[in-house]
């Protein structure tokens, strides 16, 4: 019975494996059920967690560096964002659609509206830079702290050896781009699915920090779900950036999930939206009956 493997995103440093697998889980089955699956509730779900590589506590830290860690952490505001946070945010900056001057802003009531806003108000009073480094510090720490970068990636080796067959990976935001390090890292791995779900690899910065650009060896299948209006994605499509030499080649599915909004700029980042979605629960169905299509004969 294939397996699937889902891979979380930022910000879940404190978070408890099991408290964090069971809304993306209950999620992803209601999206399943969204398209009438015919055998598919028992298929078994399982989480890649690596947010703890990211607690101030996960590496041997000399005495008082815990205390030093939450201080700057807590003084965040008042640091600069990184080169690495600025290319990235300028990446999505880039994506967003936003109006053509500020006069045309109170004619907006849409994604252009919040984005204009968040941008003037940037400019006015550079509360853009806590955002920026609250959002990117993540990804960042990935690229750049390759302990942590190895550890995301074992978990996913780790999760899919554990699994025992084949494994459909589901990795959304950072876990996208963990999932794919972990692929072009151990092309061996029995993954003949694969989905990405608000990610990152749309952005320039990104890719450029990627060790290789190619559609991951050993994997039959890429499907990428995106919303336009989800500025982490870049608003890009990935299928031009990651060519296979056996013709295979990245679909990309567009969906429209929650708004963002004035209090929720983000809400289009929503991995529990992104996996209930009727177009990843197709693709993942399609996944799953081929797997298991495949193993038939040897199980004959």
């Amino acid at each position: 019975m294939v397996h699937l493997v889902v891979i979380h995103g930022r910000s879940h440093e404190f978070d408890i494996p099991v408290l964090t697998q069971e809304p993306l889980e209950a999620a992803l089955r209601f999206g399943l059920e969204r398209v009438q699956p015919p055998d598919f509730t028992q298929t078994p779900v399982s989480m890649a967690f690596y947010g703890d590589a990211w607690r101030p506590d996960a590496h041997d830290l000399p005495a008082g560096a815990v205390d030093a860690v939450s201080e700057t952490a807590s003084d965040a505001g008042a640091q600069e964002p990184s080169e690495l946070q600025r290319e990235i945010a300028a990446d999505m900056l880039a994506a967003a659609p936003g109006p053509e001057s500020a006069a045309a802003m109170p004619e907006l009531f849409g994604w252009d509206t919040v984005n204009a806003l968040a941008t003037r108000l940037d400019e006015l009073l550079r509360t853009g830079d806590l955002i920026v480094r609250l959002f990117l510090e993540d990804i960042e720490l990935y690229f750049t702290d390759e302990s942590r970068r190895q550890a995301a990636i074992d978990r996913v080796v780790d999760e899919v050896n554990e699994a025992g067959g084949d494994v459909i990976l589901l990795g959304h935001s950072l876990g996208s781009v963990v999932v794919y390090d972990a692929l072009s890292e151990h092309p061996d791995l029995p993954v003949p699915g694969l989905i990405t779900l608000g990610s990152p690899l749309g952005l320039p910065t990104v890719r450029r920090r990627l060790r290789t650009l190619r559609f991951p060896q050993g994997v039959a299948r890429w499907v990428n779900v995106y919303d336009p209006r989800d500025f982490v994605t870049g608003r890009e499509p990935l299928q031009a950036h990651f060519p296979a030499d056996d013709g295979l080649m990245v679909e990309d599915l567009e969906i429209e999930g929650k708004a963002p909004s004035f209090l929720d700029v983000t809400a289009s980042h929503d991995g529990r939206v992104y996996l209930s979605s009727i177009a990843l629960a197709r693709a993942l169905r399609d996944m799953i009956a081929a797997s298991s299509a495949a193993a038939e004969p040897a199980n004959a």
